[in-house]
């Protein structure tokens, strides 16, 4: 059975609440490949229930797919087809649409699950042609980086998952915007005040502005994910650290520097450890949180991924 620890968080409310975090010492199975866009949406569903029957002290911070599931309806209404548009050939991404198909199928919703290639638009409207479906979807559900759409064939028009689609959309193409670490860099031109998010994130500058071999900041790719190739001096491997530096020099306009702070290690019957926790928020409202950890103060591919409880 996973070993546990425990960390005090604070709501927006100030509320104080004590997290379990469950270590499994065998650690939960990964892959590895060159797409690491892993979403954790089922752990922190899932697998967080099925641990959950071994604690009865502690409950789940949420179940994201099942509220996921239920704004879907409520959106398209019950009977209506969701399309889930993934990569199949990686074995996770599989993995996380199917137990998606069963959320949504329990709530009353019918599915197609397709690859990009097989996306069609008609008058703005979504549809899928492959050899299990064809025909019109009422929402689609995108589970493949934005960065990667250009590359589909020009029949896929693509481009309604940016803009022009009147088909409903869940994590549209458009996403991509606030998901580039370089994000922060054009606030000061925009009209909304962004105060939580100014408060909250480390201060971010373009590795045109100072040195990457500095102290004291974080490197990381501007549509990175996974914490692959972030690098932090003096935590990351010294050639892996020189790495990416070279690239940040090579290709700034990539790259983002984020004034890097310091991370409470948490203990564990391994040792300190160092947690990172990620909360789902659907319409508006918390859905659930996932957790994973490292030994040093860098989350990255190689973390293990832990449950997340809180106390009843």
């Amino acid at each position: 059975m996973p070993e546990r620890s425990a960390l005090k968080v604070r709501d927006a409310r100030g509320s104080s609440h004590a997290v379990r975090l469950s270590l499994d010492a065998r650690r939960l199975a990964h892959f590895r490949g060159q797409y690491r866009r892993r979403r954790r949406l089922h752990r922190a569903s899932g697998v967080t229930r099925l641990f959950a029957q071994e604690y009865p002290e502690y409950e789940p911070a949420g179940d994201p797919a099942e509220m996921l599931a239920q704004a879907a309806r409520d959106v398209i209404g019950r009977g209506g087809v969701v399309g889930l548009m993934h990569l199949p050939m990686y074995s996770e991404d599989r993995q996380v649409m199917l137990f998606l198909a069963q959320a949504f199928e329990a709530a009353g919703l019918a599915t197609c699950q397709f690859s990009p290639e097989q996306q069609r638009w008609q008058g703005g409207r979504a549809s899928v042609e492959c050899a299990w479906f064809k025909g019109p979807i009422d929402l689609l559900l995108r589970f493949v980086p934005a960065e990667w759409l250009p590359a589909l064939p020009r029949r896929t028009k693509w481009q309604n998952l940016f803009a022009g689609g009147a088909t409903a959309l869940c994590n549209p193409a458009y996403a991509v915007l606030t998901q580039s670490k370089r994000f922060a860099l054009v606030w000061d031109r925009l009209s909304v005040p962004l105060l939580t998010w100014r408060s909250l994130l480390p201060p971010t500058v373009s590795p045109r502005k100072r040195n990457c071999d500095e102290d004291g900041w974080v490197l990381k790719p501007a549509l990175g994910h996974e914490g692959d190739n972030v690098g932090i001096r003096d935590v990351s491997d010294a050639e892996e650290w020189q790495s990416v530096c070279l690239a940040a020099r090579k290709h700034p306009d990539n790259w983002a520097m984020q004034r890097r702070f310091q991370v409470e290690s948490v203990e564990t019957p391994e040792g300190p450890m160092y947690p990172c926790l990620g909360v789902y928020v659907i319409h508006g409202q918390v859905a659930g949180v996932y957790g994973r950890m490292a030994r040093r103060p860098l989350i990255d591919d190689g973390s293990r991924d832990v449950v997340v409880f809180v106390d009843r």
